[in-house]
């Protein structure tokens, strides 16, 4: 009997290269619907993207420094972005206009983030603040004597406030309230940036020890297995958390993805990379290498190593793969397997062997075995409350009892 080994591959294909900047590019951001991207550079500016059509539509700039972060609104209407001369301005997307500032500190802002109301915002310098965005108040800031915050973001809920510091320490705050949740030493050295996954349920961080570290939201115990990147710079989660992206200076390392859980390498984009931002969809990955931006379309792909059918093997659409794990191989058949379906504990299969095969999907038993067909069986399906079950095949279509 053939055995087909299953996993997931991620295929990217460089669709196009936005040119603009004149300098190091240090973040990118898509806006809600993915049509806009926003990036930030050392060269003074702020670049606004069309998406489909791969050209720049603005060039924001103002005499700030460098520009380290940018953001989004939730609903699309402003972008944020944070300078060298440590004010905030917000930005309306409608007009590309200055709308306001907030002066946030006296050394440089390296975080922006919304909150998922839009209501609010996050900045991070050498403190952790947050701001009421219609009025410019300050909510409250976080400051550690002695111990800089080297950046923040906000969970998905925009119930918790994350920060890391010089001293290698990861804080969960009361986004509200500002008060300590849970703290822990994340990093033996300087921790260097901290990112939620989509889903809220895990945080990365990174540090100068090299080391990409994950922690569960709410107790901050460690999760999945500690990835070691040299000259790393910053990770954050892929749209659908199975796995990281980390950035590097280190030739043959660069743009890497890397399975959240196991920490093994899946793919690495060659250039060196700056920064990194996938679109709402999860099907484009933008990287910022050099003065430009490449984006690759991303495109999750069933391998079969071993051979075997051609045809679809698990639910796939452009947003959404499967992630599948083999647990268990059930042997019997004496050709190649048909069809197979599902009702409760049971999995039933048929073949070109003419039987179909009755299995407990719990210990991987088999139950049992129905013959009686002249030809090869090409399909079966469950009555609704499992009791019968309908097969066709090339000579007439049974329907066999299967209460047990």
């Amino acid at each position: 009997m053939q055995s087909i080994t299953i996993d997931t591959a991620a295929q990217l294909q460089q669709l196009s290269r936005w040119a603009g900047h004149t300098a190091p590019i240090w973040e990118i951001a898509f806006n809600p619907d993915g049509t806009l991207a926003a990036s930030c550079s050392n060269d003074r500016t702020i670049h606004v993207w069309d998406v489909l059509e791969a050209r720049g539509v603005a060039a924001l700039a103002v005499d700030g420094g460098r520009v380290w972060s940018v953001a989004f609104s939730p609903d699309g209407a402003l972008i944020a972005s944070g300078h060298e001369d440590g004010v905030v301005r917000l930005w309306e997307v409608s007009t590309f206009k200055l709308l306001g500032t907030l002066r946030a500190a006296d050394s440089s802002v390296r975080r922006v983030r919304f909150s998922p109301d839009g209501d609010r915002l996050l900045t991070c310098s050498h403190s952790l603040d947050l701001w009421e965005v219609s009025s410019g108040s300050l909510v409250w800031q976080i400051a550690l004597p002695g111990d800089p915050i080297r950046d923040g973001d906000l969970s998905p809920g925009g119930d918790i406030a994350a920060c890391v510091t010089a001293s290698g320490l990861l804080f969960l705050l009361d986004a509200a309230t500002a008060d300590l949740l849970v703290s822990t030493q994340a990093h033996e050295e300087t921790a260097t940036g901290v990112a939620f996954s989509g889903s809220g349920e895990r945080l990365v961080t990174t540090g100068g020890d090299n080391l990409v570290r994950q922690w569960h939201n709410q107790t901050l115990a460690p999760a999945g297995t500690p990835i070691e990147v040299a000259w790393l710079g910053r990770a954050r989660y892929t749209p659908n958390d199975d796995a990281l992206v980390t950035l590097s200076y280190e030739t043959g390392q660069n743009v890497t993805i890397w399975d959240a859980d196991s920490g093994h390498m899946l793919k690495t984009v060659t250039p060196t990379g700056s920064a990194v931002a996938f679109n709402p969809e999860g099907d484009r990955m933008a990287v910022a290498i050099g003065f430009s931006i490449a984006v690759f379309g991303v495109v999750w792909t069933l391998t079969l190593p071993s051979g075997g059918l051609d045809g679809p093997l698990a639910p796939i659409t452009e947003k959404t793969a499967w992630r599948i794990k083999e647990v268990g191989t059930l042997s019997g058949h004496g050709g190649t397997v048909r069809g197979l379906v599902f009702h409760d504990r049971l999995l039933a299969s048929c073949g070109l062997d003419r039987s179909i095969r009755l299995w407990d999907t719990t210990t991987g038993d088999p139950v049992a075995v129905l013959t009686g067909h002249r030809a090869d069986v090409r399909s079966i399906d469950f009555s609704p409350d499992g009791a019968l079950l309908a097969s066709a095949s090339g000579d007439v279509s049974h329907i066999d009892d299967c209460v047990r």
